[in-house]
């Protein structure tokens, strides 16, 4: 059935539209539920309807969401706790149910996790994305792919870590992480270390460049991004001082301030 808008309704503070329609047989279609509160714009759950009543019936699938704005047309749900995908415009799956965990589209792919526990990504045709010889895939950003290796000797004695590599295979970022993310508006990567050898077992996490080079010193939580008046700032923490950096890395504020004097230094660029 093709996408649609059929009404309207309000409960309680938040207001709900219906969205997103495909039927199932000849009497039911499926109306995913949109949220536009202030602070979140999403689609969540998934109520049958009889048509010619327009009367609830019962739940048939566990969850749907629609993926986010420009990826209206594409949805992921879950039935018998497997997910899989389906596109909004014609109800077509494009996906079975297989995946032990999925999430909605948000950009070029999606993740989807396996039940032995690996990762990848999948396209809105259906198609599994991996770069060449690798096939447990954490995420994705221009031409990078973010995938995790299994390691068993010493001295890699934790056995997921991550690194990064372009569609042909070619490693970018070597495989020294324990978290690494290439999606958070820094020009470059975020990266994590767990702490081994740091002797107080606390994580260590890093600004890289687009060559894998740590930029600058590490900090002990993982760095804020703030978007303050159009100006991107990034609040970051060494133990129990903070700083200011701004966009490109440079420091505002050495990693000296409080975390009051932080939070008061964003109260006054609003």
């Amino acid at each position: 059935m093709p996408f649609c808008k059929v009404y309207e309704n309000t409960v309680g503070e938040d207001f709900f539209s219906f969205e997103g329609f495909f039927q199932k047989g000849d009497d039911i279609i499926y109306a995913a539920v949109k949220s536009n509160s202030e602070e979140y714009e999403y689609y969540c759950s998934v109520e049958p309807f009889d048509v010619r009543g327009g009367r609830a019936l019962y739940r048939l699938l566990d969850y749907l969401a629609i993926g986010s704005k420009e990826h209206y047309d594409t949805a992921v749900f879950k039935y018998n706790n497997l997910y899989g995908y389906v596109n909004t415009n014609s109800g077509k799956i494009i996906a079975s149910v297989q995946f032990a965990d999925a999430q909605r589209f948000g950009h070029t792919y999606a993740r989807v996790c396996y039940a032995d526990g690996r990762s990848g990504l999948i396209d809105k045709k259906g198609n599994i994305v991996e770069p060449v010889g690798y096939n447990d895939v954490w995420d994705y950003s221009d031409g990078v792919f973010i995938v995790r290796k299994r390691f068993t000797s010493f001295p890699k004695n934790i056995s997921l870590w991550y690194g990064a590599v372009d569609a042909d295979g070619n490693i970018l970022v070597d495989f020294d992480w324990n978290l690494l993310s290439c999606r958070d508006g820094w020009d470059g990567y975020i990266a994590c270390h767990s702490g081994v050898g740091f002797g107080d077992g606390t994580c260590r996490y890093f600004f890289l460049d687009k060559e894998g080079k740590e930029h600058g010193r590490y900090f002990t939580e993982p760095p804020k991004k703030r978007v303050v008046s159009g100006t991107t700032y990034w609040h970051v923490t060494r133990g129990s001082k903070h700083g200011i950096m701004r966009e490109d890395g440079t420091f505002m504020f050495d990693v000296t301030l409080s975390r009051r004097a932080v939070t008061q230094f964003f109260e006054k660029k609003k």
